[in-house]
This record gives C-alpha cells, structure tokens and sequence, in this order.
C-alpha cells in the first residue's frame, strides 16, 4: 500500500464525494467518466464546485499516516465513510464516533484515527478544523486551525466554530452604503479570497486584507441538498445564507458598480468566476429564518468601524495613532506637517540670514579698492 494512499483521486471519488457532501443523485449513466450529457445530472455541471473538487484533492494528496503498515485510511472510500458517520451522527462524540468506526481496527495508533477524522470534518465545514501539519501549505493562509476536541460533538464544534455573537443592527448594516468598494476606496482594504468558510469576513490589519468566501456556488450546492430537509447537511442553513447574504446584500447589493468590481475581483485577485451569479430566490424555503447576521454581525461591525474610522496604512500614520481617531489623527499629521514645513522654512530662512553676513563680513573686511 502506498504510504499516500489518498494522493490519486479517480472521477469515481469525486463523484462518491458529491454524493456524500451534497446528497447528489447522477444519472447512472456516467458513473466513473469525467463528464456527462445529461442535463439533469449534477456532474454534468461539477464546473459549478470545481473549487470544493479541488480542495478535497489538495488535502487528500498531502495526507500521510504515522505508519505505512498501520493506516487509519487506505483508500477514499474510507475517508467517505468517515464523513457519511460525522453528518449522520452529528450529537455523537469524536472520541465515540472513532471507537464506533475503528471498533475492529485495534492496531490503527490513536493519532491517525484523529488525523482521518480531523480531515473528514475539515472537508465537510469547508475549513481547517486541525488538519495535521503536512496539509498547511495546502490550506488558504487566513486558514486558522480550530481543534476538534476527542470529548466535543460536530455540533459542538460547530458552535465553537461558528457561535452566534450578539446581532447587530440589521437597518444600518443594509442602508449605511457599506459596500466592497466603499471599504476598498475609502478605508484602503484589498479583499482576498479564501476557501475557509470560517475566514470569511476576517480582517487582517497589518495587511490590510478582508477575505472573503468566494466559492458561493458550493453554498448553493449546500442549499440545494437542504431544500427538502436541513438534516441533509452538516452546516446549519441559516449559518449558509448568511454567508450569502453577506456578499450579495451587504458588499456586492445589486448593481453596476458591484458588477464591475466583482469583474476586477475575479480577473485580477483569483475570486471565482461564479462569484456573483448566485440566484438567491431559486433555493429558499418558506420557513427559512429571518438573517439577523448573528454569525458574522462581529466581524461586519469591524468592517463597518473601520470605514468610518480607518486605521494607520503606514509607519508615519502610527506615529499618531495613540488611540486617536482619524480624524483627529489626520489633523495631528497635517498639524505635524504644516510645524515642519514653518521649521524648514525658519532654518533656511535663518542658513541664508547667515551667508548674507558672512557675505556682507568679507565685502567689509576685504574692500574693493577703486583702480
């Protein structure tokens, strides 16, 4: 067996994974072929999770077990059964759901079991949930890992992951023309996109970067598979219309000027094509709960602050921060700047005072006598 029994992945896995993340249903037809004609067929239109496609190959490539002989995943299929035990268990401990799973497998070392079931979570969340080291070059760099504890259910770790802060004031958030572009132009951030469902929105100041989850098709996919029951999915809806509502109502609302900056996001900074196509009104359910931006209300408020109050960009801005707003800071600067100029003014003025006397010494120590 090879010692990266997961770095091959046929059409047949990633079809077996369709199954298993979003409840997919093919035609029969074109099982193990790498297309398919039917239009009805999720895998005639796989373009649409190409980015989930691609993740899973990039964190199953780099999966490595403690021991060649000893293997807690051999092939795929292993992997998928792990997951298809997490999403049909979710109120059942890790350290439940491993003995259940490894029950005959007594020579598997404890830390691999962890490193399989850590890997299974991570790709069905959508982030890094402790993923071993070996894989971290494979994740995105906003990627943080959130450990999934042996004693802590997946609903449990989801709410750690993703718990729900205190909500924000929906009307301001909607009406205050809080835009990509607005954060983009006035506050001077630059938006990255990442496949790390919990990165999304995150903030990083010292590089001035917003990222942003762009790979919204595989919400949809999400919703499509919870359209008939929400047990279909692992994520809870409302955390996957959030997410959707953040972008599509929040930072790109409709309309031209979201469109050309979606446009320069996806040529420019490697968003996905797909980015802004996203229908919501084709996926939504009649009971579907009301988005009170309860997941993400923190880091939006940031965003928002950051827009009225903008942060130093530079060293000689932090020189006045000090707790000051830009306002302020900005007067401090210009106040700073407006004394250095007056300072370098006097001293040149005071430097060419100086040559004028010592001109006006020489002309009277040594006179011009008349020929």
């Amino acid at each position: 067996m090879s010692f990266a029994p997961l770095e091959i992945v046929t059409d047949t896995d990633l079809q077996n994974l369709g199954r298993c993340v979003w409840n997919w249903r093919l035609c029969g037809n074109c099982d193990g072929k790498s297309t398919c004609k039917a239009p009805v067929c999720p895998w005639m239109h796989k373009d649409r999770v190409q980015s989930a496609l691609s993740r899973y190959e990039r964190l199953c490539s780099c999966y490595v077990p403690f021991s060649a002989a000893r293997q807690g995943l051999e092939n795929h299929q292993d992997l998928l059964d792990i997951m298809n035990q997490i999403k049909n268990n979710p109120d059942e401990s890790k350290e439940h759901l491993m003995k259940q799973h490894f029950a005959d497998v007594n020579s598997v070392p404890v830390s691999d079991q962890e490193k399989a079931y850590n890997l299974g979570l991570s790709v069905l969340l959508s982030l890094n949930c402790g993923v071993p080291n070996d894989c971290t070059d494979n994740l995105e760099d906003s990627a943080d890992a959130i450990p999934w504890l042996t004693g802590q259910s997946v609903k449990a770790f989801i709410d750690e992951a993703f718990g729900t802060k205190a909500m924000v004031d929906v009307e301001s958030v909607l009406t205050s023309d809080f835009t990509a572009k607005r954060l983009t132009s006035k506050a001077g951030l630059r938006f990255q996109a990442t496949d790390d469902l919990r990165s999304h929105l995150k903030l990083d100041l010292r590089t001035r970067r917003v990222y942003v989850y762009d790979s919204t098709t595989v919400l949809e996919e999400m919703l499509v598979a919870t359209k008939q029951s929400s047990q279909d999915s692992t994520l809870p809806r409302a955390l996957v219309l959030e997410v959707l509502y953040t972008i599509y109502k929040v930072l790109f609302p409709p309309g031209r000027e979201s469109e050309v900056f979606a446009s320069y996001l996806t040529n420019k900074r490697g968003f996905e094509k797909n980015f802004l196509r996203y229908k919501m009104r084709s996926f939504g359910r009649y009971d579907d709960p009301e988005i009170d931006y309860s997941y993400f209300g923190e880091r939006l408020r940031e965003l928002q602050n950051e827009l009225k109050d903008p942060s130093p960009r530079n060293w000689f801005e932090r020189l006045f921060e000090g707790g000051t707003k830009s306002a302020e800071r900005n007067m401090l600067m210009a106040t700073t700047i407006g004394v250095f100029i007056a300072v370098t003014i006097g001293l040149f003025g005071l430097v060419l005072a100086g040559f004028q006397a010592w001109v006006g010494y020489q002309q009277w120590k040594h006179p011009v006598k008349d020929s």
